[in-house]
């Protein structure tokens, strides 16, 4: 299975497309883009064309794709880290100008930075997620800061690229924002065509903890007692006053306005460690803070700012104009503190442990089942996690297969996880001593 080559054969029958649609839009592509019933864009070939070697290298999960160091290495220069990979400068903040923290998911950074390149005419145009014309959300273009500002906030809900980069003018300037391996993909599109190289300016990835399908959306409706057919909007990050950052709540409005809140802690799954309705390529992903994009900007789960319930940033900036343009604004319009590498790490630390030291497990237990994986910058080893994290990342395997398994009902996915779910806070709060003996307690009952 090593000598696969076309993306039909391997990421797509294996199940690793991430959906993000750069292979339907390149000429003679045999592809469209789908919502599968999982509610994930995948992939799918329509036509009767050989695959041609460009398309097959313009996917971040192709083994015939240049990884995420060697895109980096033609793009970066300076100071380089193993986990968050080239960078001139580490921040943690928020933007302290307007209401674009109270608005932002966090600090408000991504949409002032949005607007600033906009108001300066270093671009013309953003392409980001905004409000969907068919599903709830898509990728669009936005010309003004007021439609940049209306479409703020994080959306964890499945997009692609398919239709807003055929919209691309060619003669204009963009910066485009998404996950890191959607930032990847259009490096690999601008390596192959020239004209999105010079339009797409800037690149601005989010820190990605794992991409969502449509159920997940679903799941939250269905906790508000409502039809996801009758959410028009959806906030996934509502902030509350007296509240640690990362313990927010999530509103839907219906298309008659009418709102409906629920605190993320008081809906069952939610918990992202879990990986409910998580996409595959999602656990074979080593690129935790978008390597090749210019800038990566996330949360800063950190004890200095988590407390702060209106939310902090975390930035990783790689590009010397967004490096200066963003430090000429220190004590006016922003508020940063510089961090360390450690600091960046630390800030993230669940999300390198699963994708560094946890792929090494993931991709050694599908090669001993003969298995076709991605081709990963982390080695597959036994040896890189603990009896503990093992068996971490099973539950989380396992939780994954059943939020596809049972998405047609999710009564039947609580009732099938629960028992996962309660294995899986053992081993990652209390370790493997605790789980002795809560067994034993129950054994002498």
């Amino acid at each position: 299975m090593e000598n696969q080559l076309d993306l039909s054969s391997s990421v797509i029958k294996e199940g690793y497309c991430i959906g993000c649609g750069v292979c339907s839009v390149v000429e003679d592509s045999p592809f469209i883009m789908e919502l599968n019933e999982n509610g994930e864009f995948v992939a799918k070939a329509v036509l009767n064309i050989k695959e041609s070697p460009e398309i097959t290298g313009l996917c971040p999960f192709s083994n015939q794709s240049p990884n995420e160091d060697e895109i980096a290495n033609e793009l970066f220069e300076g100071r380089k880290d193993s986990n968050i990979g080239f960078f001139q400068s580490l921040y943690a903040g928020h933007v302290s100008k307007g209401d674009y923290r109270s608005k932002g998911s966090s600090g408000g950074t991504v949409t002032w930075l949005l607007g600033k390149l906009l108001s300066e005419n270093e671009i013309d145009a953003v392409i980001h997620v905004k409000d969907g014309k068919s599903g709830l959300y898509e990728y669009g273009i936005s010309t003004t800061l007021e439609e940049i500002q209306d479409n703020s906030k994080s959306k964890y809900y499945p997009v692609t690229f398919s239709n807003v980069l055929r919209e691309i003018d060619f003669q204009k300037r963009y910066a485009v924002v998404g996950v890191p391996c959607f930032i990847t993909s259009l490096r690999l599109l601008a390596k192959s065509d020239l004209r999105f190289k010079k339009a797409l300016k800037f690149h601005i990835s989010l820190v990605c903890g794992h991409f969502k399908s449509e159920m997940f959306t679903k799941y939250i409706a269905s906790a508000m007692n409502l039809d996801l057919e009758e959410v028009q909007n959806f906030d996934y990050r509502v902030k509350i006053p007296n509240k640690p950052a990362n313990k927010y709540g999530m509103r839907a409005t219906s298309g008659k306005g009418k709102e409906t809140f629920m605190q993320n802690e008081s809906i069952y799954g939610l918990n992202w460690g879990y990986g409910l309705f998580k996409y595959k390529a999602c656990d074979f992903c080593d690129d935790v803070m978008g390597e090749t994009a210019d800038i990566t900007i996330g949360d800063a789960w950190l004890p200095k700012y988590i407390e702060d319930h209106r939310g902090t940033n975390i930035l990783v900036i790689r590009n010397s104009f967004l490096r200066d343009l963003i430090e000429r604004n220190i004590g006016t319009e922003l508020v940063y503190d510089e961090l360390t590498p450690q600091d960046i790490y630390n800030s993230q630390s669940g999300g390198f442990r699963h994708r560094h030291n946890g792929l090494s497990f993931r991709l050694y237990i599908y090669k001993l089942f003969g298995k076709w994986t991605p081709k990963k910058r982390v080695q597959a080893s036994l040896n890189n996690t603990s009896f503990r994290q093992k068996m971490i990342i099973l539950i989380r395997l396992r939780l994954r297969g059943l939020s596809r398994q049972h998405s047609n009902s999710f009564s039947r996915l609580k009732r099938r996880s629960k028992p996962y779910v309660f294995v899986y806070f053992i081993f990652h709060k209390l370790g493997l001593r605790a789980l002795i003996n809560v067994t034993k307690r129950i054994l002498r009952k």
